[in-house]
């Protein structure tokens, strides 16, 4: 696997999991920008490519890097991390509704009606992505903090019918009936038809191969096996 340097921005690779350092993780929907999308994996190492090319003293990948990457990289550092993961693909997927700062709990507010209707509560990756880790941390556009999972559970159960106990590991998610797990995907969508499934094989302690092209049989098989 891969994983960015926090205080470069520089790749660095480990050949398991179990190799590699604690990291943070960035949990985004894909965008797109001006200049063509979301950093990929080859434009960091062409910037590394640069910035060694020019060989210019103290400029880093971390300084062409795009402002989302370069904002968690420095929040991943301010958190004493020196790693960092991101899923890094060109995307044509349209932007995630910004949530801008402010007050979470004013039930009223802007900030608490954005983040309500975020399309990172409607995809399909990102359900086990706030199920799975113990610390989550949301932030605000301008990558404010408004809360962990911890904190925010009973809102977060709100929009995603997964519940507080479970967000909190309080209540294992093994011990949820397949329905139910099954039922909290139900309103997310995914780009590809076979992903419905995939995302969802981590809540359901399950490794499968992934056969891409084979469309509404992955569901039939997570099924199966569930």
């Amino acid at each position: 696997m891969w994983l960015l340097s926090t205080q470069t921005g520089r790749l660095h690779y480990y050949s398991s999991v179990n190799d590699a350092p604690k990291y943070a993780i960035l949990s985004h929907v894909w965008r797109v920008r001006a200049d063509g999308g979301e950093d990929t994996f080859q434009d960091i190492q062409q910037y590394t490519t640069q910035c060694d090319a020019r060989q210019r003293w103290g400029q880093h990948p971390r300084d062409l890097v795009s402002h989302k990457i370069g904002r968690f990289l420095q929040g991943a550092e301010d958190a004493n991390f020196d790693f960092a993961w991101a899923d890094t693909a060109a995307s044509t997927r349209r932007a995630v509704r910004n949530v801008p700062p402010g007050d979470i709990n004013d039930k009223n507010g802007a900030t608490r009606k954005a983040f309500k209707t975020s399309k990172w509560f409607t995809r399909g990756w990102t359900l086990q992505e706030i199920i799975a880790p113990q610390v989550v941390i949301f932030v605000a556009s301008d990558w404010s903090r408004l809360g962990t999972k911890h904190e925010l559970a009973s809102l977060v159960q709100d929009i995603t019918h997964v519940p507080a106990s479970v967000l909190r590991f309080e209540m294992d998610v093994a011990d949820m009936s397949v329905a139910e797990r099954l039922s909290w995907a139900s309103r997310r969508e995914t780009t590809r038809k076979e992903d419905e499934a995939y995302s969802l094989f981590g809540l359901f302690g399950l490794s499968l191969p992934t056969l891409y092209g084979e469309g509404s049989n992955a569901l039939h098989r997570l099924r199966k096996r569930s």
